[in-house]
């Protein structure tokens, strides 16, 4: 493909991206500004591959308010119809999310992918309409399908730019039930759990598109995390001793292959056992339904603080028992772990912004590492920042500009061994990421992206690449 026809379509796909945004900007002058959503403007991620919002209050829960009063209508009825549902113990949400990106530097031939995942999930609150208080269930299952812009034939790096690409399933992807005691102090959760969903989930992470920072690291294959919509058998417990601690432990099956091992997600295979705990604070925990999502899919915070310079500050670890083999040596040996901590903060709040006083700056940072020995990617270092609300206008105020920077480096004996073999030296794969994510209504975000891979899959005789497009979501 020639430059100038990577050119024009670069040109055609920012046209539209600020025709659109410029659009919207004309609309709210004459219509009421659409509600913010909880998906997006919350501190946490979600995760990955679950895009789905967070509980305005937790399942199973017996004491976080509702954000709106019983019978408060707002000014869109499917928002209206969902917060009746869940008044009567009940939470249905299905939602659309679509990558479309392309490569026109940096691969031969040039990549123009789309990626679309369908997701459906229901919780329920069995409290609201049983005696059973504080228990709740959850399911969640997904169709996703096209082209992976991450795989080997084309971008082929370690840190995909995609954080919804994989590979094509029709899955139930986790179901649950869920126990609170003690005044949700405690909760006991078991069934199909992806654990990489809790355990080193990235706060910021529905801030950006590439998958270390929208979703988590993708070291996650040092010691078989499982990962959304590739759920396992699992059991864990949670405990909130006050508003501001936390700490939480996991025992799974690892599956190498889930999708062969259960194509369905109905089954339950018991593989080797594999476990991750987590512990962390909470710094002015933000109330509901804009809660942090530290402690995964359903936190369970009683709001006391204003939650307008909410931070997570987290460390955790995961560890296998298996047998894991030296890429220098050949040896096998027992045991391998991966180690991280995390830091997001709200850095910085406009003054005098009354109901839109979250605008403003927050930045993350987080750093995993794994033994040198046995994994060929042992370390990923990211970073970035976004601010909330930086247009001028009350329908802006829930647009975000993103920026993030993603390391990833091999293990010293996997790089020895490529060097003894003359495969030449490798060099730290290095991703940059620039975004604009617009609410263009309650129920349909837009978000436009620019990425710059250096060195991909930390080969310094790939040129470097480039990758422009947008991200759709829809939630019902």
């Amino acid at each position: 493909m020639s430059k100038s026809i990577q050119f024009v379509r670069v040109v055609r796909l920012s046209y539209f991206a600020l025709t659109l945004i410029f659009l919207r900007g004309l609309s709210a002058q004459t219509d009421l500004p659409a509600a913010p959503a909880p998906s997006v403007t919350k501190l946490n991620s979600g995760s990955q591959q679950s895009s789905a919002p967070s509980s305005t209050q937790p399942i199973g829960a017996q004491s976080s308010p509702a954000d709106t009063a019983p019978g408060e209508q707002t000014q869109d009825p499917a928002e209206d119809q969902r917060r009746h549902l869940e008044q009567q113990g009940l939470r249905v949400n299905v939602q659309y999310d679509a990558d479309a990106l392309a490569a026109p530097t940096g691969v031969d031939p040039t990549a123009e992918t789309w990626w679309g995942r369908i997701r459906v999930t229901i919780d329920a609150n069995f409290g609201k309409f049983t005696p059973d208080k504080g228990l709740g269930a959850h399911f969640t299952s997904l169709w996703q399908y096209g082209t992976n812009i991450g795989g080997t034939n084309y971008v082929d790096s370690y840190a995909n730019p995609s954080s919804l690409a994989s590979q094509h399933v029709f899955r139930a992807a986790e179901y649950s039930l869920s126990q609170y005691l003690f005044k949700d102090h405690i909760q006991f959760r078991g069934g199909k759990i992806a654990t990489w969903d809790s355990y080193g989930v990235q706060e910021y992470g529905q801030s950006f598109i590439n998958e270390p920072m929208g979703y988590a690291f993708n070291t996650f294959i040092n010691t078989y995390m499982t990962y959304d919509p590739g759920g396992t058998p699992a059991f864990e417990i949670r405990v909130l001793p006050d508003h501001h601690w936390y700490a939480k432990a996991v025992v799974f099956s690892q599956e190498k292959k889930p999708y062969i091992i259960d194509t369905t997600g109905f089954g339950f295979h018991f593989g080797p056992p594999a476990m991750a705990a987590e512990i962390g604070y909470l710094h002015d925990p933000p109330l509901p339904p804009a809660s942090t999502g530290a402690l995964g899919r359903e936190d369970f915070l009683n709001a006391s603080d204003t939650g307008l310079w909410p931070g997570v500050f987290e460390f955790g670890g995961s560890y296998n028992p298996g047998t894991f083999t030296n890429f220098l040596t050949g040896r096998s040996s027992p045991g391998n772990y991966m180690l991280w901590g995390q830091a997001s903060q709200v850095l910085y709040r406009e003054p005098d912004q009354g109901p839109d006083g979250h605008r403003g700056l927050g930045a993350t940072a987080m750093v995993d590492w794994s033994p040198n020995d046995v994994n060929q990617q042992n370390q990923q270092i990211d970073a970035g920042v976004r601010y909330v609300g930086a247009i001028r206008g009350k329908h802006f105020a829930n647009d975000m500009i993103d920026a993030g920077w993603v390391r990833t480096s091999n293990g010293s004996a996997y790089h020895e061994a490529l060097l003894n073999r003359g495969l030449g030296n490798q060099v730290s794969e290095n991703l940059v990421e620039i975004n604009y994510l617009a609410h263009v209504t309650s129920w349909f975000i837009f978000q436009p992206v620019a990425e710059f891979i250096v060195n991909p899959a930390a080969e310094p005789r790939r040129a470097n690449v480039s990758v422009y497009g947008f991200r759709i979501v829809a939630s019902f």
